[in-house]
């Protein structure tokens, strides 16, 4: 879907800092790009063919490359490479070319590497920085360099965050070339899952498939109460099971679906509140997960189809509460949806429902990973049916292939950067043992309460999340925080995803709330104004994570009997309820206008019913029964 509006351009250059393509210099990008892709194609399929180190280097010399090529160290090189990015694509080579050539005789002598595996060790880390830098900003690298630090002075803090120290030799050889840092389960799973996600992203793009999600949302939704606003909902669900950022989809399907809203009666702040919001949510939306659920998989030693089904529920939820307050929104505000006329503007092909073949790759990707083969095989199996359906639509011919293979690797720079930047902050807490005593600190803190551990890990979370994506977001925090969690009992998975989903909310939470800048700006609405509505909208997945901790089976843990599963039944009808209920007080609309009362006597019985226990459930239950009895019979009135 091609984005035009002046807004999106203006945030795409705000974010997306590339240099400008043109001559010999496009053939080059595209020529190196394309390469990048059918390298990570044959050594997915080969896998044997190449050695670990050097599978991992060649798949950084190739991101280093490119992203030095695209990415300038200041706004004005925009339209030109000034020699010092001539001198960093060459050290991008030579660097990550020795370790390629020299992968098995480095790894033999770890514990005794010579100056020049040091040298080379040094460089890819600087390189690292620097083009995590230019792609997504200073805060990864702030955090990455001070855990450097850490690791070389840490003899002269005091215990227990105090070490021995580590000279720079040891560092590099620890951050550098073994398998606990950059070259660790980070890089693993961008090599190995990541790339190929954000391939088939960029095969579905050019197939027609967006597009036709945005289009099916409007068939199906596009006349209903609120139906801009629940086309962005649905469009976005749908957009986010193969996104991989928050700010992309905002981008995708907001350029879309904000000016709609504001068109037909939402305010600004509320069009730039829910589109964030819907678009925050695809990056817990199973089967992707923007990415993080391999790395969650890897972290946890499970399989990807476990994490990604323990996703399911609380996805659902999430959407079903922001569709809800799309509802309420509109119908407070008396919004209609579109007439039948309208409608056909905006749907790209009227023949929507004949289009279904699109959602071949999606259902085949699903079907592949239920059936508990790898994501690898999945995503190859969904690229191949994605350039069938182009294919047979129309919509790819052999230059869109092309098109695809560049821009799938060039938006794997960003997320390749980022998650290798993580690695070295997982390289310092193995190499100083920081983990264990930050797990301990925060126990003592809280002098083993619960509550306050899960208060706190919130927070720290959300600072964390400002402003880093997603997924080195979620490597962070389950470094730091989700060993505390553990060590009080709470089931590891339950842990991981509580960290991923308060790390994820972020982007809706002030001050930064970058997804939230993001929409305000496309809808031009006030910041503040616009951040605080989204976090009113989105406040069940602030509550989700505690239900995890309190009711596993939400996340299909622990489901042994009849018993359990009538109980995961009796938990989803609780909290289907209980999120209505809190719509309703957010919003201040369930029939009619609540009055300041009503509204609290709502969020109240949302309380009683988001932590179901069976005598605070029955309570909710039939308080929430007067209420609408009580408003119903007041309806005519108000």
């Amino acid at each position: 879907m091609t984005i035009t509006t002046p807004a999106v351009k203006e945030l795409e250059e705000r974010f997306i800092l590339q240099r400008s393509i043109r001559g010999k210099f496009a053939i080059l990008v595209s020529a190196t790009a394309i390469l990048f892709s059918l390298f990570q194609f044959y050594s997915t399929i080969f896998p044997g063919q190449i050695y670990l180190l050097s599978r991992y280097t060649i798949f950084l010399g190739f991101t280093f490359f490119l992203g030095y090529l695209l990415y300038p160290l200041r706004k004005k090189d925009k339209n030109k490479i000034p020699i010092y990015d001539y001198i960093f694509l060459t050290l991008s080579v030579i660097s990550t070319g020795y370790f390629t050539l020299n992968g098995i005789s480095i790894i033999d002598r770890i514990g005794n590497l010579n100056n020049i595996d040091i040298l080379m060790g040094f460089l890819i880390i600087v390189l690292l920085l620097e083009l995590t830098r230019r792609t997504i900003g200073l805060p990864l690298v702030i955090i990455s360099i001070a855990f450097l630090l850490y690791a070389y002075f840490g003899n002269y803090l005091p215990p227990p965050l105090g070490h021995k120290g580590f000279s720079f030799y040891r560092i590099v050889e620890h951050v550098a070339v073994t398998w606990e840092g950059i070259m660790g389960i980070p890089m693993l799973v961008v090599v190995y899952y990541i790339f190929l996600f954000v391939l088939l992203s960029a095969f579905m793009e050019r197939s027609g498939v967006t597009r036709f999600f945005i289009d099916l949302a409007l068939k199906a939704f596009g006349r209903t109460v609120g139906g801009p606003a629940k086309v962005g909902v649905v469009g976005s669900a749908l957009f986010g099971t193969i996104s991989g950022s928050s700010i992309a989809n905002v981008l995708a399907i907001g350029a879309f679906t904000i000016p709609l809203m504001k068109r037909y009666g939402y305010k600004p702040e509320m069009a730039g509140a829910i589109e964030p919001c819907a678009s925050v949510g695809g990056m817990i939306m199973p089967p992707m997960m923007a990415a993080t659920a391999f790395v969650i998989a890897e972290f946890l030693g499970i399989s990807y189809a476990r994490v990604a089904l323990a996703a399911f529920l609380p996805a659902v939820i999430y959407f079903l509460s922001i569709f809800i307050s799309a509802d309420l929104n509109a119908r407070k505000e008396g919004l209609k949806g579109l007439k039948e006329e309208e409608l056909k503007t905006f749907i790209s092909d009227q023949r929507v429902f004949r289009r279904s073949f699109l959602l071949l790759p999606l259902i085949s990707l699903i079907i592949v990973l239920a059936l508990g083969y790898t994501p690898v095989l999945a995503a190859l199996v969904a690229i191949a049916m994605t350039v069938v359906v182009g294919i047979a639509s129309g919509n790819m011919k052999p230059k869109d292939i092309l098109t695809a293979l560049e821009i799938g690797a060039r938006n794997s720079i960003t997320i390749t950067a980022a998650v290798a930047c993580a690695g070295i902050i997982i390289g310092v807490f193995t190499l100083t043992g920081l983990a264990l005593n930050l797990s301990g600190m925060i126990i003592n803190l809280v002098r083993g309460n619960l509550i306050p551990l899960l208060l706190l890990t919130m927070i720290v979370c959300l600072i964390i999340g400002m402003g880093v994506p997603t997924t080195p977001n979620y490597i962070m925090t389950a470094t730091i925080a989700a060993p505390a969690l553990i060590k009080m009992g709470i089931l590891p998975l339950a842990a991981h995803m509580f960290v991923f989903y308060y790390g994820i909310l972020a982007d809706l939470t002030p001050p930064v709330a970058l997804a939230a800048y993001v929409g305000a700006i496309m809808a031009q609405s006030d910041f503040w104004k616009t951040s605080i509505n989204a976090v009113k909208i989105a406040l069940p997945a602030f509550i989700a994570p505690l239900i995890f901790v309190y009711e596993p089976t939400f996340l299909f843990e622990n489901l042994y009997s009849l018993a359990q599963v009538g109980h995961l039944v009796f938990v989803l009808i609780s909290v289907a309820v209980g999120v209505l209920a809190l719509g309703a007080g957010t919003t201040g609309y369930l029939l009619r206008h609540l009055n300041m009362v009503e509204r609290a006597a709502f969020l109240v019985v949302a309380g009683l019913l988001i932590f179901p226990e069976v005598l605070t459930t029955m309570v909710g239950f039939g308080i929430f029964a007067v209420l609408v009895i009580y408003i119903r019979s007041k309806r005519g009135g108000s």
